[in-house]
């Protein structure tokens, strides 16, 4: 039953169906992880912290809300005899709908490729994977039988309720007594896991995975978490293991960061900042709508989580901590935004962010490179949207090329130091691989004469390239897609010995293909460019590239784009071959099957070709054809 069919009013002992892809994601987690148990507790902890983090900031604003004077903290206590651990926070509380919702469905979008990717990812994969998911509430039942939630909302109206599944394809919701704020969850250990019943176990976990957490999590009178605001000391007093520790707590990646950033600025405009950079990007940071990369405090207490503003939003993978004194404390999203304090420290911060990719750039490509990998699609965004920073950011643009080995990238600076002196333009060309794009036609040429071309392998290149690059120029050198280059500098070579079709044949097929396939195309016509393949499409020289109109389709289905030009090779033997036959026979059938053959080809190259049913059955006929002459 999926949470939207559910609207009945709460009963005791109300039983809800797991969401289908719930049942996958529980068997999987169960029987991924079983060396790596210990996490549930560190995810169980971080899900307690987030819930603590949006009381505070509802009671910042509010205090007519629930048990509003209820301490922010974290308790967790255990019971040999019982055989139970119990994890309780006094954070927001979750309602009927937030219990069906977050604890019986998988409610995002992406779902089945998460699964997939869960696994194949392994043991050591997966921790993380679950983490940067948001699904790591359900790692509890690695350890316990049956988990059982008590909570209650942070909302006046709200009721106590529990939620209580023994992992298999249900769970039942009742309601209960609970006279605090918050949430108890209480896991009943299976035989394998009653090691987590004993207060030392459980201790080195918490001291292992969340001793950073921003709040007290306390055993008995013990406070068991440091709590130690890391970001207020000098850097010389922190280690790179604290530094990696508490990247782990403030980004919810137990990953290593790529590079940290640890910054302190007094005087006028007072504020601490730690931002860390991670390896890898989290499915939230590539789509999710709101990123809480950065956590803002004022003079150590937690202020804001949400989209502060601080950075920009091609720089959304950045996660830390800034704390500002600066600031109030009482402050919403509107308020962090429009605050010129943050406009000051979020100008500061950007141009840190952006000079500490720069110097990653210059002298550790190896890590720049893992940086590129995992957000360079991201931070290309800025190329559309800060104009302020485009000239910073057209320097930190790197691209594989056709002349230089597929390992390496290259700066559009590198590129233009490299070009011979006639050459006025900066050629590009783009592709869904390095394979394809060097395999397209139009580049023929430019290898045949060692020109080096720009390779655009993200989608994205040619779309940001409009606005990010001031009418797509670099240091007044216009940017151009290979069909569209001015070529009249280079020195043709003598080519009086390749043998090619008359102009009188040539003229009889261009007339021949225009009849068969005029329609679909703009104009056919003779090719000085082609060097090897029979045909091309090439764009007129105000028209999109292929590649810009495929873009221009993913954004609006109805897109239809412009016809092109099919250029023709009179060096080619297949153009050859038809040309003669167009002189001979016009109205030939199989030369007219051979023009749409030729530009179904080029259509199939370039990734644009709709059908293949005709072109494949037409293949069939050709390999007939052929087959008529070889004996038997």
């Amino acid at each position: 039953m999926s949470g939207e069919e559910q609207v009945t009013e709460v009963k005791k002992g109300e039983e809800f169906t797991f969401q289908a892809e719930m049942k996958q994601l529980l068997h999987l987690i169960i029987h991924s992880l079983y060396q790596h148990k210990e996490i549930f507790l560190r995810e169980l902890i971080s899900n307690a912290s987030d819930a603590l983090n949006t009381a505070h900031s509802r009671l910042l604003v509010d205090q007519s809300l629930f048990d509003a004077d209820a301490k922010l903290g974290i308790e967790i206590s255990t019971d040999k005899d019982a055989k139970t651990l119990t994890i309780t926070d006094s954070g927001i509380g979750m309602s009927r709908e937030d219990l069906i919702d977050n604890l019986g469905t998988i409610a995002r979008s992406g779902t089945q490729g998460f699964l997939e990717q869960l696994k194949a990812a392994g043991e050591e994969g997966a921790s993380d994977l679950i983490g940067h998911f948001g699904v790591g509430f359900y790692s509890a039942f690695m350890v316990a039988d049956k988990v059982v939630v008590r909570t209650r909302s942070i909302e006046t109206d709200g009721k106590a309720l529990e939620w209580s599944s023994e992992g298999g394809n249900a769970f039942e919701i009742s309601e209960v007594e609970k006279e605090t704020r918050g949430t108890e969850i209480i896991l009943h250990l299976n035989e394998e896991n009653q090691d987590f019943a004993e207060d030392h176990r459980v201790k080195s976990v918490i001291k292992k995975y969340s001793n950073y957490v921003f709040f007290p999590i306390t055993m008995g009178e013990e406070q068991v978490n440091e709590i130690t605001a890391i970001w207020t000391k000098r850097k010389s007093e922190v280690t790179e293991e604290e530094y990696e520790e508490f990247f782990k707590t403030v980004s919810g990646n137990f990953g290593k960061p790529l590079t940290t950033i640890h910054t302190t600025v007094e005087g006028n405009l007072q504020y601490h900042a730690l931002l860390y950079i991670p390896e890898s990007a989290s499915f939230e940071q590539l789509f999710g709508k709101e990123v809480k990369g950065i956590k803002l405090y004022c003079r150590k207490v937690f202020v804001h989580d949400g989209d502060t503003g601080l950075l920009p939003p091609y720089l959304r993978f950045v996660t830390g901590v800034v704390d500002s004194e600066d600031l109030p404390l009482n402050v919403s999203r509107e308020v962090v935004q429009n605050n010129p304090v943050s406009a000051k420290i979020g100008k500061a911060l950007t141009k840190k962010v952006l000079g500490e990719i720069e110097s990653m750039a210059k002298n550790d490509m190896e890590t720049f490179k893992k940086f590129w990998t995992s957000f360079s699609r991201v931070f290309k965004e800025g190329l559309r949207s800060d104009f302020l920073r485009k000239e910073q950011l057209l320097e930190l643009m790197h691209y594989e090329t056709s002349t230089q080995d597929a390992e390496s990238l290259h700066t559009l600076s590198a590129y233009v130091e490299r070009m011979p002196e006639k050459q006025t333009e900066i050629y590009y060309v783009a592709g869904d691989s390095r394979e394809a794009a060097l395999l397209n036609p139009k580049i023929e040429y430019f290898k045949k004469h060692n020109i080096e071309v720009l390779l655009f392998l993200d989608p994205v290149d040619e779309f940001v390239i409009g606005d990010g690059f001031s009418e797509a120029k670099y240091k007044e050198k216009p940017l151009k897609e290979i069909d569209q280059a001015d070529l009249s500098w280079i020195e043709e070579s003598d080519d009086e010995d390749v043998e090619q079709a008359s102009d009188d044949e040539l003229a009889s097929l261009i007339v021949a293909m225009k009849d068969t396939i005029g329609e679909q195309v703009e104009d056919v016509q003779k090719s000085s460019r082609l060097v090897d393949s029979p045909c091309a499409l090439v764009s007129s020289k105000d028209g999109m590239s292929s590649q810009m109109e495929k873009m221009m389709k993913m954004m609006n289905e109805q897109f239809e784009g412009s016809k092109r030009i099919l250029e023709i090779n009179p060096k080619n033997s297949i153009i050859r071959a038809l040309a003669k036959l167009a002189k001979k026979d016009a109205e030939s059938d199989f030369l007219k099957a051979c023009a749409e053959q030729l530009f179904e080809n080029v259509m199939l190259i370039e990734g644009n070709l709709k059908s293949t049913e005709k072109m494949v059955a037409r293949n069939y006929v050709f390999m007939e054809k052929a087959l008529e002459n070889v004996d038997a």
